[in-house]
């Protein structure tokens, strides 16, 4: 069995942890990181934390660095998060694009959902597009003009992602038997989501601390329940980031309980029906605003 990580290998492993996946674990955290790396550092063959430390910043081992920020981030996630959000998204967000579509003032609608984990967020929205389509008998548009980015940081919730395989206990967190009975099969104890709704959605490995210029332009964010695990510093870059990203009339949606405190610079914060959204404050106008109705 390996020592208790000392205050020193606890100060090293919290910094590496903030710079490699900008999460932020306060002073009082110590437990958190010795419970979750401690199986970590004797699968390394390391006798310390300190020991463990030293092997993950002078090697080149991707793979060992990977199952660090694996075993750091809580991948905490559910089906259809915040029910209001989805009514707004039927309501208010999808019969403008739907809209503009026709119109032929936008050629297809962009979606990001930042964070992923293992699908369940991107996988809601594909539903929620699918269903709306169905509902409103809508065949004079391709749904792949709807294109969903799903990003996470960790490889391994993204393979499972991929897959979009799921159990009954993470069936039972948020999802409803419309959904399931329409989009999902069930094989011996485990249920498949349908092809179609899979491929509406890519699954990319991103770090939100790095540039976000390779993604292109979006016009809808879902940035939930993320930026809760960060830094000030890093919530402001990534803030300031996710301005260069969303197109003029974009929205940034994120959880109903976050609270961002340096947004006035750059957004307008708008709430309706406990749903926080944000757009860029020199493009909310009467024009550009998503309406609330």
């Amino acid at each position: 069995m390996i020592p208790s990580i000392t205050k020193k290998e606890f100060e090293q492993l919290k910094d590496y942890i903030e710079k490699n996946c900008g999460i932020l674990v306060d002073e009082d955290k110590q437990y958190l990181i010795e419970g979750r790396l401690s199986n970590l550092v004797e699968q390394a063959g390391c006798s310390t934390f300190g020991e463990f430390y030293n092997k993950i910043t002078t090697r080149h081992d991707q793979q060992l660095q990977d199952s660090v920020i694996d075993a750091i981030t809580t991948n905490e996630t559910m089906w259809f998060r915040d029910r209001s959000l989805w009514t707004l998204l039927e309501d208010v967000f999808l019969p403008k694009y739907i809209r503009e579509l026709r119109t032929g003032s936008r050629d297809r609608v962009r979606i990001w959902s930042a964070a992923c984990s293992t699908g369940q967020e991107p996988y809601s929205i594909a539903m929620t597009i699918d269903s709306y389509f169905r509902k409103h008998g809508i065949t004079d548009i391709d749904r792949h003009r709807f294109q969903i980015l799903a990003t996470d940081i960790s490889h391994s919730v993204l393979e499972k992602a991929r897959r979009g395989v799921y159990d009954n206990i993470s069936m039972a967190r948020g999802m409803d038997l419309f959904y399931r009975n329409r989009y999902f099969v069930q094989k011996d104890n485990m249920w498949v989501i349908s092809e179609n709704i899979r491929n509406m959605v890519e699954f990319r490995q991103f770090n939100l601390q790095k540039s976000f210029s390779g993604l292109g332009t979006f016009d809808l964010v879902f940035l939930r329940y993320v930026m809760i695990y960060f830094s000030q510093a890093m919530k402001s870059g990534v803030l300031k980031k996710m301005a260069h990203v969303l197109n003029p009339d974009g929205v940034l949606l994120v959880g109903n309980s976050e609270v961002f405190i340096d947004y006035h610079g750059q957004y307008k914060r708008h709430v309706k029906d406990n749903v926080v959204y944000y757009q860029l404050k020199e493009t909310t106008d009467e024009t550009n605003h998503i309406p609330v109705l």
